[in-house]
């Protein structure tokens, strides 16, 4: 009797014990992924998501290859349409913190300016993974207005897949390398539309940066 009794509490033990490690080794897990993400979220704000700032011609290339999804505007202050972009991106870059927002003053980017091809201002490029695959130029995909809600442009950004919901953009984060078909497809995108160039139209801004 006494020794069934013992065998049935070292049984319950060895379950309690084995419940014990196992409950343990799961609030360490999560608390290691939660110190990582904070980890990761530090570092991208570090490289300036979560904000809309200025980029330097000696800063463009590493800036748009140290984040996976970058969308700089192309600008000129004194135009008019770039300030209204100015102040949709400034709203959309504390929504969307996966991808990181800069302003590139067109005139104090001659190279990269001259390398994309940006004849209109303002010029949106689009980037992931450092390869640009889309781009919005002037107000064309907006009406040609310049009063158009924020809405319009977030909406044209989700589905060119510049800007994504938090989780989604947290799996496309970690898919990282294993994304090489698609990237493929979007470096042959980019080519077919740097090579077809784009035009001015009369409700563009003028593009003269001089």
């Amino acid at each position: 009797m006494k020794g069934a009794f013992a065998r049935s509490f070292f049984a319950l033990l060895y379950f309690a014990l084995l419940y014990f490690t196992l409950l343990t080794t799961t609030i360490c897990l999560l608390l290691l992924q939660r110190k990582t993400e904070q980890k990761l979220r530090f570092e991208m704000e570090r490289l300036g998501h979560g904000s809309y700032s200025p980029i330097a011609e000696e800063d463009f290339l590493s800036a748009v290859t140290s984040s996976y999804s970058c969308v700089v505007h192309f600008s000129l202050d004194e135009f008019e349409r770039c300030k209204i972009l100015d102040k949709h991106l400034q709203s959309l870059s504390q929504k969307y913190f996966q991808t990181r927002f800069m302003k590139a003053n067109a005139p104090d980017l001659p190279f990269f300016t001259e390398k994309l091809n940006v004849k209109v201002l303002p010029c949106l490029i689009l980037f992931k993974n450092g390869v640009a695959f889309d781009r919005i130029v002037g107000f064309e995909d907006f009406g040609n207005k310049d009063d158009y809600k924020t809405m319009a442009l977030e909406k044209r950004l989700l589905e060119a897949g510049a800007v994504e919901e938090e989780e989604k953009a947290i799996e496309e984060e970690e898919k990282g390398d294993e994304q090489i078909d698609k990237e493929e497809v979007m470096r042959e995108l980019a080519n077919r539309r740097m090579k077809r160039g784009f035009h001015k139209t009369e409700s563009d801004e003028d593009s003269d940066f001089d």
